[in-house]
Protein backbone atom coordinates (compact mmCIF):
# COMPACT_ATOMS: atom_id res chain seq x y z
CA UNK A 1 0.00 0.00 0.00
CA UNK A 2 1.68 3.12 -1.02
CA UNK A 3 1.04 6.32 1.16
CA UNK A 4 3.08 8.95 1.19
CA UNK A 5 4.38 11.47 4.08
CA UNK A 6 2.86 14.21 4.55
CA UNK A 7 3.40 17.68 6.65
CA UNK A 8 -0.36 18.71 7.68
CA UNK A 9 -1.46 15.38 9.12
CA UNK A 10 0.86 15.74 11.98
CA UNK A 11 -0.96 18.33 13.84
CA UNK A 12 -4.42 17.21 12.82
CA UNK A 13 -7.04 14.87 14.32
CA UNK A 14 -6.69 11.74 12.03
CA UNK A 15 -2.94 11.56 12.98
CA UNK A 16 -3.34 8.92 15.91
CA UNK A 17 -5.43 6.58 13.45
CA UNK A 18 -2.70 6.20 11.15
CA UNK A 19 -1.29 2.42 10.83
CA UNK A 20 -4.35 0.82 13.13
CA UNK A 21 -5.13 -2.26 11.37
CA UNK A 22 -8.23 -3.64 9.33
CA UNK A 23 -9.84 -6.53 10.21
CA UNK A 24 -13.20 -7.77 8.24
CA UNK A 25 -15.06 -8.01 11.02
CA UNK A 26 -13.47 -5.52 12.98
CA UNK A 27 -15.54 -2.87 14.77
CA UNK A 28 -12.36 -0.65 16.69
CA UNK A 29 -10.68 -0.05 18.89
CA UNK A 30 -8.48 -2.08 18.12
CA UNK A 31 -8.76 -2.81 14.38
CA UNK A 32 -11.72 -1.94 11.99
CA UNK A 33 -12.72 -2.53 8.55
CA UNK A 34 -13.71 0.39 5.92
CA UNK A 35 -17.30 0.73 7.12
CA UNK A 36 -16.82 0.53 11.22
CA UNK A 37 -14.01 3.02 10.89
CA UNK A 38 -16.12 5.75 8.60
CA UNK A 39 -18.58 4.88 11.07
CA UNK A 40 -16.80 5.86 13.71
CA UNK A 41 -14.96 9.05 12.60
CA UNK A 42 -18.20 10.36 11.15
CA UNK A 43 -19.52 9.83 15.12
CA UNK A 44 -16.68 11.37 16.45
CA UNK A 45 -15.67 14.35 14.43
CA UNK A 46 -18.53 15.20 12.84
CA UNK A 47 -21.64 14.18 14.83
CA UNK A 48 -23.09 12.10 12.37
CA UNK A 49 -24.52 8.94 13.83
CA UNK A 50 -25.05 5.93 11.52
CA UNK A 51 -26.19 2.36 12.06
CA UNK A 52 -24.03 -0.57 12.87
CA UNK A 53 -24.38 -3.38 9.77
CA UNK A 54 -22.63 -6.98 10.57
CA UNK A 55 -20.46 -7.98 8.04
CA UNK A 56 -22.03 -10.49 5.71
CA UNK A 57 -20.00 -13.20 3.70
CA UNK A 58 -22.53 -13.10 0.69
CA UNK A 59 -23.95 -9.51 0.35
CA UNK A 60 -25.47 -9.96 -2.82
CA UNK A 61 -29.11 -9.56 -2.14
CA UNK A 62 -28.16 -6.80 -0.04
CA UNK A 63 -26.29 -4.65 -2.93
CA UNK A 64 -29.66 -5.47 -5.10
CA UNK A 65 -31.54 -3.67 -2.84
CA UNK A 66 -29.51 -1.04 -2.74
CA UNK A 67 -28.98 -0.68 -6.23
CA UNK A 68 -33.10 -0.70 -6.52
CA UNK A 69 -34.22 1.07 -3.26
CA UNK A 70 -35.72 4.73 -4.09
CA UNK A 71 -34.26 6.04 -1.06
CA UNK A 72 -30.81 5.84 -3.47
CA UNK A 73 -32.65 8.59 -5.47
CA UNK A 74 -32.04 11.30 -2.81
CA UNK A 75 -28.07 10.73 -2.72
CA UNK A 76 -26.38 13.38 -4.55
CA UNK A 77 -22.49 13.19 -6.06
CA UNK A 78 -20.56 16.57 -5.75
CA UNK A 79 -17.95 17.84 -7.42
CA UNK A 80 -16.11 20.23 -4.75
CA UNK A 81 -15.41 18.10 -1.99
CA UNK A 82 -15.36 19.62 1.67
CA UNK A 83 -13.65 17.81 5.07
CA UNK A 84 -16.26 14.96 6.16
CA UNK A 85 -17.27 14.24 2.72
CA UNK A 86 -17.38 10.27 2.05
CA UNK A 87 -15.28 8.91 -0.71
CA UNK A 88 -16.54 6.13 -2.31
CA UNK A 89 -14.31 4.66 -4.31
CA UNK A 90 -13.92 1.59 -7.27
CA UNK A 91 -11.76 -0.18 -9.37
CA UNK A 92 -13.88 -1.18 -11.74
CA UNK A 93 -17.69 -0.72 -12.18
CA UNK A 94 -19.07 -1.17 -8.90
CA UNK A 95 -17.90 0.74 -5.70
CA UNK A 96 -16.38 -1.22 -3.33
CA UNK A 97 -14.98 1.33 -0.93
CA UNK A 98 -15.13 4.13 1.04
CA UNK A 99 -13.17 6.61 3.10
CA UNK A 100 -13.63 10.65 4.27
CA UNK A 101 -12.27 13.18 2.94
CA UNK A 102 -9.80 15.66 4.56
CA UNK A 103 -9.06 19.16 3.61
CA UNK A 104 -5.02 18.66 4.23
CA UNK A 105 -2.04 18.58 1.75
CA UNK A 106 -4.02 19.75 -1.03
CA UNK A 107 -7.05 17.08 -0.15
CA UNK A 108 -6.76 13.35 1.21
CA UNK A 109 -8.54 10.64 1.90
CA UNK A 110 -8.97 8.49 5.39
CA UNK A 111 -9.56 4.87 5.01
CA UNK A 112 -9.44 1.25 6.67
CA UNK A 113 -7.84 -0.73 3.92
CA UNK A 114 -7.34 -4.71 4.11
CA UNK A 115 -3.74 -5.60 4.33
CA UNK A 116 -2.52 -1.95 5.34
CA UNK A 117 -5.09 -0.87 8.17
CA UNK A 118 -5.63 3.04 8.62
CA UNK A 119 -4.38 4.76 5.83
CA UNK A 120 -4.42 8.93 4.45
CA UNK A 121 -3.39 9.12 1.03
CA UNK A 122 -3.10 11.53 -2.24
CA UNK A 123 -5.13 10.64 -5.75
CA UNK A 124 -2.26 9.85 -7.02
CA UNK A 125 -1.62 7.37 -4.23
CA UNK A 126 -4.94 5.42 -4.25
CA UNK A 127 -4.36 5.48 -8.45
CA UNK A 128 -1.27 4.04 -7.34
CA UNK A 129 -3.01 1.33 -4.87
CA UNK A 130 -5.38 0.40 -8.15
CA UNK A 131 -8.14 3.11 -7.23
CA UNK A 132 -7.94 4.10 -10.98
CA UNK A 133 -7.99 8.17 -12.03
CA UNK A 134 -11.77 8.78 -12.18
CA UNK A 135 -13.11 6.09 -10.09
CA UNK A 136 -13.10 8.27 -7.06
CA UNK A 137 -15.39 10.23 -6.02
CA UNK A 138 -17.22 12.08 -2.92
CA UNK A 139 -21.13 10.58 -2.47
CA UNK A 140 -23.07 13.01 -0.57
CA UNK A 141 -22.63 16.77 0.00
CA UNK A 142 -21.23 16.99 3.02
CA UNK A 143 -21.26 14.12 5.93
CA UNK A 144 -24.61 15.13 7.21
CA UNK A 145 -26.41 14.01 4.20
CA UNK A 146 -25.22 10.36 6.00
CA UNK A 147 -28.15 11.18 8.43
CA UNK A 148 -30.88 10.84 6.01
CA UNK A 149 -29.97 7.21 5.49
CA UNK A 150 -31.03 6.24 8.65
CA UNK A 151 -34.13 4.11 7.09
CA UNK A 152 -34.06 0.64 4.95
CA UNK A 153 -32.22 2.37 2.21
CA UNK A 154 -29.32 3.40 4.41
CA UNK A 155 -28.90 -0.29 5.92
CA UNK A 156 -28.77 -1.65 2.23
CA UNK A 157 -25.86 1.46 1.77
CA UNK A 158 -24.05 0.26 4.80
CA UNK A 159 -24.06 -3.04 3.54
CA UNK A 160 -22.56 -2.23 0.44
CA UNK A 161 -20.15 -0.66 1.63
CA UNK A 162 -19.26 -3.25 4.24
CA UNK A 163 -18.89 -5.67 1.98
CA UNK A 164 -16.85 -3.86 -0.48
CA UNK A 165 -13.50 -5.19 -0.78
CA UNK A 166 -15.26 -8.97 -1.47
CA UNK A 167 -18.42 -7.49 -3.38
CA UNK A 168 -16.77 -9.05 -7.02
CA UNK A 169 -15.73 -11.94 -5.20
CA UNK A 170 -18.72 -12.95 -3.97
CA UNK A 171 -20.62 -12.15 -6.77
CA UNK A 172 -18.44 -14.56 -8.46
CA UNK A 173 -19.02 -16.77 -5.98
CA UNK A 174 -22.50 -16.26 -6.90
CA UNK A 175 -22.53 -16.84 -10.73
CA UNK A 176 -19.87 -19.96 -9.97
CA UNK A 177 -22.15 -21.72 -7.38
CA UNK A 178 -25.18 -21.28 -9.82
CA UNK A 179 -23.08 -22.52 -12.41
CA UNK A 180 -21.92 -25.71 -10.28
CA UNK A 181 -25.21 -26.57 -8.11
CA UNK A 182 -26.48 -29.22 -10.69
CA UNK A 183 -23.17 -31.01 -10.27
CA UNK A 184 -23.24 -31.15 -6.84
CA UNK A 185 -25.79 -33.39 -6.14
CA UNK A 186 -24.24 -37.18 -6.58
CA UNK A 187 -23.73 -38.96 -10.14
CA UNK A 188 -24.02 -42.65 -10.36
CA UNK A 189 -22.75 -45.23 -13.08
CA UNK A 190 -22.47 -48.29 -12.65
CA UNK A 191 -19.60 -51.21 -14.38
CA UNK A 192 -20.75 -54.82 -14.82
CA UNK A 193 -17.74 -56.66 -14.70
CA UNK A 194 -19.44 -60.39 -13.58
CA UNK A 195 -18.12 -62.17 -16.89
CA UNK A 196 -14.71 -61.20 -16.70
CA UNK A 197 -14.49 -60.86 -13.43
CA UNK A 198 -16.84 -62.12 -10.94
CA UNK A 199 -17.26 -58.09 -9.81
CA UNK A 200 -19.79 -55.75 -10.32
CA UNK A 201 -18.29 -51.46 -10.00
CA UNK A 202 -20.66 -49.11 -8.44
CA UNK A 203 -19.18 -45.27 -9.06
CA UNK A 204 -20.26 -42.13 -7.49
CA UNK A 205 -19.08 -38.55 -7.60
CA UNK A 206 -19.95 -35.09 -7.66
CA UNK A 207 -18.12 -32.03 -7.61
CA UNK A 208 -17.85 -28.84 -5.04
CA UNK A 209 -15.87 -26.13 -4.56
CA UNK A 210 -13.74 -27.59 -7.38
CA UNK A 211 -12.92 -30.69 -5.71
CA UNK A 212 -14.38 -33.91 -7.42
CA UNK A 213 -15.32 -36.48 -4.80
CA UNK A 214 -15.30 -39.90 -5.55
CA UNK A 215 -16.60 -43.54 -4.62
CA UNK A 216 -15.79 -46.65 -5.97
CA UNK A 217 -17.11 -49.82 -4.88
CA UNK A 218 -17.13 -53.09 -5.71
CA UNK A 219 -19.50 -55.90 -5.41
CA UNK A 220 -18.28 -59.58 -4.60
CA UNK A 221 -14.46 -60.87 -3.43
CA UNK A 222 -13.75 -63.49 -6.04
CA UNK A 223 -10.31 -65.62 -4.42
CA UNK A 224 -8.11 -64.37 -7.24
CA UNK A 225 -7.65 -61.08 -5.49
CA UNK A 226 -5.81 -62.65 -2.63
CA UNK A 227 -3.13 -64.37 -5.06
CA UNK A 228 0.11 -62.42 -3.89
CA UNK A 229 0.65 -61.01 -7.11
CA UNK A 230 -2.76 -59.87 -7.16
CA UNK A 231 -2.50 -58.30 -4.00
CA UNK A 232 0.74 -56.51 -4.30
CA UNK A 233 1.10 -55.27 -7.80
CA UNK A 234 -2.89 -55.69 -9.34
CA UNK A 235 -4.70 -52.11 -9.95
CA UNK A 236 -7.94 -50.80 -11.40
CA UNK A 237 -8.24 -48.05 -13.83
CA UNK A 238 -11.38 -45.90 -13.72
CA UNK A 239 -12.07 -43.38 -16.34
CA UNK A 240 -14.22 -41.56 -18.06
CA UNK A 241 -15.21 -40.56 -21.88
CA UNK A 242 -17.24 -38.38 -23.54
CA UNK A 243 -20.43 -39.04 -25.55
CA UNK A 244 -18.07 -40.07 -28.05
CA UNK A 245 -15.31 -42.19 -26.44
CA UNK A 246 -12.64 -39.66 -26.33
CA UNK A 247 -10.67 -40.50 -22.92
CA UNK A 248 -11.27 -37.39 -20.46
CA UNK A 249 -10.26 -38.60 -17.39
CA UNK A 250 -8.28 -41.92 -15.76
CA UNK A 251 -7.24 -42.56 -11.86
CA UNK A 252 -5.22 -45.91 -11.62
CA UNK A 253 -6.34 -47.51 -8.15
CA UNK A 254 -4.35 -50.11 -6.85
CA UNK A 255 -6.06 -53.39 -5.21
CA UNK A 256 -4.18 -52.94 -1.73
CA UNK A 257 -5.37 -49.38 -1.55
CA UNK A 258 -8.73 -50.49 -1.20
CA UNK A 259 -11.11 -51.51 1.67
CA UNK A 260 -12.01 -54.78 2.21
CA UNK A 261 -15.81 -55.01 2.83
CA UNK A 262 -16.76 -57.91 5.43
CA UNK A 263 -20.30 -59.65 5.42
CA UNK A 264 -19.95 -62.32 8.36
CA UNK A 265 -16.63 -63.88 8.32
CA UNK A 266 -16.36 -63.29 4.84
CA UNK A 267 -15.05 -60.63 2.37
CA UNK A 268 -18.06 -58.98 0.16
CA UNK A 269 -16.89 -56.40 -1.65
CA UNK A 270 -14.02 -53.35 -2.10
CA UNK A 271 -14.28 -49.50 -1.38
CA UNK A 272 -12.00 -46.69 -1.94
CA UNK A 273 -12.85 -42.82 -1.87
CA UNK A 274 -10.87 -40.12 -2.94
CA UNK A 275 -10.76 -36.12 -3.80
CA UNK A 276 -8.84 -33.85 -5.90
CA UNK A 277 -8.66 -30.82 -7.92
CA UNK A 278 -11.03 -30.92 -10.91
CA UNK A 279 -12.32 -28.12 -13.59
CA UNK A 280 -16.16 -28.30 -13.76
CA UNK A 281 -15.45 -27.87 -17.91
CA UNK A 282 -14.11 -31.23 -18.03
CA UNK A 283 -16.50 -32.70 -15.36
CA UNK A 284 -19.36 -31.91 -17.14
CA UNK A 285 -18.53 -33.92 -20.69
CA UNK A 286 -18.45 -36.90 -18.66
CA UNK A 287 -20.59 -39.34 -19.64
CA UNK A 288 -19.61 -43.16 -19.77
CA UNK A 289 -17.82 -44.92 -17.01
CA UNK A 290 -15.37 -47.58 -17.69
CA UNK A 291 -13.27 -50.25 -15.27
CA UNK A 292 -9.62 -51.57 -17.21
CA UNK A 293 -7.42 -53.62 -15.01
CA UNK A 294 -4.23 -55.68 -14.30
CA UNK A 295 -5.02 -58.51 -12.45
CA UNK A 296 -5.32 -62.42 -13.25
CA UNK A 297 -8.45 -63.76 -12.46
CA UNK A 298 -7.38 -67.39 -13.42
CA UNK A 299 -4.73 -67.56 -10.30
CA UNK A 300 -6.28 -68.87 -7.08
CA UNK A 301 -4.56 -68.10 -3.64
CA UNK A 302 -1.56 -70.47 -3.20
CA UNK A 303 -1.88 -73.00 -0.80
CA UNK A 304 0.97 -74.00 2.23
CA UNK A 305 2.73 -76.40 1.88
CA UNK A 306 2.44 -79.56 4.59
CA UNK A 307 5.44 -80.14 6.31
CA UNK A 308 6.92 -83.64 7.28
CA UNK A 309 6.19 -84.21 10.70
CA UNK A 310 9.58 -85.50 12.41
CA UNK A 311 9.15 -88.96 14.01
CA UNK A 312 7.94 -88.94 17.26
CA UNK A 313 10.14 -91.31 19.93
CA UNK A 314 10.00 -92.46 22.93
CA UNK A 315 13.82 -94.33 22.76
CA UNK A 316 15.90 -92.82 25.66
CA UNK A 317 19.01 -90.75 23.76
CA UNK A 318 22.53 -91.88 25.35
CA UNK A 319 23.85 -88.55 24.30
CA UNK A 320 22.17 -86.82 27.03
CA UNK A 321 24.68 -85.06 29.52
CA UNK A 322 24.98 -85.94 33.18
CA UNK A 323 24.18 -89.75 32.82
CA UNK A 324 26.65 -92.09 34.06
CA UNK A 325 28.75 -94.41 31.90
CA UNK A 326 26.86 -97.90 33.09
CA UNK A 327 23.29 -95.90 32.29
CA UNK A 328 24.60 -94.36 28.85
CA UNK A 329 25.59 -97.93 27.48
CA UNK A 330 21.97 -98.77 28.70
CA UNK A 331 20.64 -96.34 26.51
CA UNK A 332 23.11 -97.14 22.98
CA UNK A 333 22.28 -100.89 23.62
CA UNK A 334 18.60 -99.34 23.15
CA UNK A 335 19.71 -98.61 19.30
CA UNK A 336 21.06 -102.06 18.60
CA UNK A 337 24.17 -104.25 19.47
CA UNK A 338 26.55 -102.35 21.83
CA UNK A 339 29.92 -103.36 19.99
CA UNK A 340 33.28 -101.86 21.26
CA UNK A 341 35.68 -100.54 18.37
CA UNK A 342 38.22 -98.83 20.02
CA UNK A 343 39.62 -98.30 23.82
CA UNK A 344 36.46 -97.20 25.57
CA UNK A 345 34.69 -96.26 22.06
CA UNK A 346 31.05 -98.29 22.09
CA UNK A 347 28.65 -97.79 19.06
CA UNK A 348 25.06 -99.48 17.98
CA UNK A 349 23.56 -98.75 15.10
CA UNK A 350 24.09 -94.87 14.28
CA UNK A 351 25.67 -93.74 17.48
CA UNK A 352 28.88 -93.85 19.32
CA UNK A 353 29.55 -93.12 22.59
CA UNK A 354 33.94 -92.65 23.71
CA UNK A 355 35.11 -92.62 26.85
CA UNK A 356 38.59 -92.07 28.48
CA UNK A 357 38.99 -93.87 31.45
CA UNK A 358 36.04 -93.13 33.28
CA UNK A 359 35.51 -89.33 31.83
CA UNK A 360 32.66 -89.06 29.30
CA UNK A 361 34.09 -87.69 25.76
CA UNK A 362 31.24 -87.50 23.23
CA UNK A 363 28.63 -88.85 22.00
CA UNK A 364 26.83 -88.71 18.41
Amino acid sequence: MVSKPFQAISAHWANPYIGQPWSKHGQGPDAWNCWSFFRHVQQVHFGVATPMVPYADDLLVLARLFRDHQERGRWQPVTAYREGDGVMMRTARYPIHVGVWLEVDGGRVLHCAAGAGVVCQSRRDLAANGWRKGLMKAFLQGALKLALAMSLALIATVAVIAGGYKFFEDRQKDQDRMETAPFEAVSRRTVDLKKPLDLEFFIETKLVNGYMYTSVRAAGHPQYLEHPANKEYGTFLLNFSDKDGFKIYEKTIPIKQFTIIWGGNSATGLSYQYKEHFPLSDYKRFDLAAIEWTVDPKVTPQKPQATTPKPVTDTPDPCTPGLSKAERLSRLAKFGEVRQTASDTYTAGARQVAYYGSQFLYCH
